[in-house]
């Protein structure tokens, strides 16, 4: 350790004064003894800096483009060139992604053919600080057995059994593989940590085995070709949606330009400011709506700046400039959410005739409140959570739960539901904990009925807000492990309505409370669904005993009393956690 000199008086052999060591106060604390910090978590470091360096930004330059501000053009570009992902980012991705190809394509019993990087990652629209890594992984075979489309399919129970097989491999090498009990809830998706890389695994079907140079056209026209065959009876299909995304990602090879005009709408859909009312139309342009169940959702936002490039082009004869892409793509979204333009874009060879889409809207889209058509499925309306959910906002009152309606807007929860991972492990350390009181008879009802799965990840989400709010900070796992068992007992005992801010996807706490005369009011437990506000995830069920919520209320406070005063090894041998403290360790920081 250097130490800092001062010397008082006069200098050389007539000196008077003897040179005094002098260390600073951080110096004595020992704060420069630090271990250095690891690269991966200073990248995250910066990564979560330059997200708040452009959120600050993006505010003040959108409102120079919308009122001409002398400049605002150089001071766009500077903020576009910082939105695309760091390479470091990129690189962890792809080789979490290379991975786990090579180790689904050796699982037992499951011919993989080929795999597919989806999502944002793929389509290289990704922005800095958090984007979704998709794969598509395509099976031709199933235990010896040829899959055929759609016949095989379309049976929900080969395709659970294909989901475990790949789940159980995966597990069996050590990776965190998380599928919800309740598959229509999450689409299907596999949901898996690969180190510091979170990927959502999808599986589809391979219509096309040979390596054929163009098997991604061939796989497009197999789908499509009924589709475009007969237009007026065609209807959505959600596995043929996802198995052509190769088809998608083909057609969106556009221009940077573009793709930089993406990226900047995408972090502007982030933030919350921009989400208020104007009072000027001309401001109005720079608003990314966000009514209540209103969400533009990130492929939609592609094809919408796609969509205002070609209806620049055609309007003015020549390209736009990226600032005039911009504005376009924000008046685009004004029209689409206000005026219920119809959004469809010239896909090429990729896609379709306008005609022929417009033919396949009476049975797929035409009533819905907001039409942003898919560039290849003209079947496929990429908002359709609103068509769901536009009556339950409009008159919340009058409202009331459905079953179908709840589960037909499954895309709308998997967008919400990804988390950070530290919320994500105490997610799973409230579900092994529970299942192991239900499993060790302490919390179970008289039929056997187990608390829902869905509902203990809201618990967990609500509390991980509740303590933000209250501490303006970022929970360490251990608190947030200990606020959810809190909430628990306000929840149970005092009946407190439990509810998670779902952004975009979800709606007003005002909003939610005034579905619950019709719905939950007088429900014992509430724990509304994030984004259906009629739904309360702890209902009582028709001619089902409900789960044991006063016995669990009752461990989580033992619970509670327990990380407070007892030592680490007093809590593996003498409380509820048990065995799960020594798995969840490390994870949590649960060492007392």
């Amino acid at each position: 350790m250097l130490q800092a000199t001062r010397q008082v008086g006069p200098t050389g052999p007539r000196a008077r004064v003897r040179v005094l060591p002098v260390r600073a106060f951080a110096e004595r604390e020992g704060r420069y003894n630090k271990p250095r910090m690891p690269v991966w978590m200073r990248t995250k470091r910066n990564g979560e800096f330059r997200v708040k360096a452009l959120r600050a930004t993006l505010q003040r330059t959108i409102r120079e483009v919308l009122f001409g501000t002398k400049g605002f053009e150089k001071k766009l570009m500077g903020l576009i060139t910082q939105l695309p992902a760091d390479p470091t980012e990129n690189s962890e991705a792809a080789a979490a992604v290379d991975r786990l190809v090579k180790l689904v394509q050796s699982a037992p019993g499951v011919k993989v053919t080929r795999a597919h990087k989806a999502g944002s990652f793929g389509r290289r629209t990704n922005v800095t600080g958090g984007f979704d890594v998709d794969l598509l992984v395509y099976v031709s075979e199933f235990d010896g057995k040829r899959l055929l489309y759609p016949t095989d399919w379309l049976d929900e129970a080969l395709q659970l059994s294909i989901r475990r097989r790949v789940k159980q491999w995966l597990q069996g090498k050590g990776y965190g593989v998380v599928e919800i009990a309740n598959d229509a809830h999450y689409g299907k998706v596999l949901q898996i940590t690969a180190g510091k890389v979170e990927l959502d695994l999808l599986l589809v079907p391979e219509l096309v085995p040979a390596p054929l140079r163009d098997r991604i056209m061939k796989q497009h026209q197999l789908l499509f070709g009924s589709v475009f065959a007969d237009p007026d009876n065609a209807e959505y299909c959600q596995l043929r949606e996802r198995a052509d995304t190769p088809a998608l990602t083909e057609f969106t090879r556009g221009s940077d330009g573009v793709k930089e005009v993406v990226q900047l709408t995408k972090v502007g859909r982030r933030m919350d400011r921009m989400h208020e009312p104007q009072s000027s139309p001309r401001r109005r342009c720079g608003t990314i709506p966000r009514a209540d169940g209103v969400r533009i959702g990130s492929i939609a936002l592609e094809v919408l700046v796609l969509a205002a490039d070609q209806r620049f082009r055609q309007a003015h004869h020549r390209a736009p400039m990226r600032q005039e892409l911009f504005e376009e793509a924000l008046q685009l979204i004004v029209a689409a959410v206000e005026q219920r333009v119809v959004v469809m874009v010239e896909a090429g060879e990729w896609g379709y005739r306008r005609e022929l889409g417009m033919r396949c809207a009476a049975k797929n889209w035409q009533r819905h409140p907001v039409r942003i058509i898919h560039p290849t499925d003209p079947t496929c309306n990429l908002t359709r959570h609103q068509l769901l959910f536009g009556p339950v906002y409009a008159d919340p009152e009058n409202a009331e739960y459905c079953q179908q309606r709840e589960r037909a807007d499954t895309p709308a929860l998997t967008e919400f539901t990804p988390g950070s991972a530290g919320v994500k492990q105490v997610v799973q350390l409230t579900k092994a904990w529970v299942r192991s009181l239900e499993d060790s008879g302490l919390v179970r009802s008289p039929d056997g009925v187990r608390v829902g799965s869905i509902a203990l990840e809201v618990l967990v989400g609500a509390a991980d807000q509740r303590f933000r709010q209250a501490h303006r900070h970022a929970p360490m796992r251990q608190e947030l492990f200990m606020e959810a068992l809190q909430l628990i007992v306000a929840a149970v005992e005092e009946r407190e309505v439990v509810m998670v801010d779902a952004g975009a996807w979800g709606y007003r706490r005002e909003l939610g409370m005034r579905c619950a005369a019709k719905n939950w009011e007088h429900h014992p437990v509430r724990i509304i669904h994030p984004t259906d506000p009629t739904c309360n995830l702890a209902r009582p069920r028709d001619h089902r005993a409900d789960p044991n919520y006063t016995s669990l209320a009752r461990e989580a406070r033992k619970l509670v009393d327990d990380l407070k005063t007892k030592s680490f090894d007093e809590l593996a041998t003498s409380s509820t956690l048990g065995g799960l403290i020594t798995h969840f360790q490390k994870k949590l920081g649960l060492a007392m």
